[in-house]
């Protein structure tokens, strides 16, 4: 039958193993985990797993920097969506004023067309008139 025995041990790397400065070596804690397993031929394997937690202080502000320029970009990123929706609003609003314009436009055209075609023929009517009146001296 396969027995199984872990043993959790916690210890400071040293900057030597580390091969980083004292500093860096202070702020992280490893912890490695060692898992014994034997099999009824007395057979015995060992697995070691290491884990590292902690960071040093510089990279701590690398990733608060990092985090900070995310939110500011990330509130840039929202604000030109807003200012893209406002815009494009405006847009539509003032397309569908130049749609008006242009009917209105094309209306007084028409309008004007006809009362040119109104005043010419006025203008024809009263140079045949004068034809007919005597001349005055």
């Amino acid at each position: 039958m396969a027995s199984r025995g872990a043993l959790a041990l916690a210890s400071r790397s040293a900057a030597a193993e580390s091969g980083s400065s004292s500093a860096v070596a202070a702020s992280r804690k490893t912890t490695k985990t060692y898992t014994y397993k034997s099999d009824g031929s007395g057979n015995v394997s060992t697995e070691v797993h290491t884990h590292t937690e902690g960071a040093s202080d510089a990279h701590v502000q690398t990733i608060r920097r990092l985090e900070e320029r995310i939110r500011i970009i990330t509130d840039d990123f929202e604000s030109e969506q807003h200012l893209r929706k406002r815009i494009e609003r405006e847009k539509q609003d003032l397309q569908v004023q130049i749609i008006h314009l242009s009917e209105r436009l094309t209306e007084a055209e028409g309008g004007a067309e006809n009362q040119a075609d109104i005043n010419r023929r006025r203008w024809v009517e009263n140079v045949n008139a004068y034809q007919f009146l005597p001349p005055l001296h």
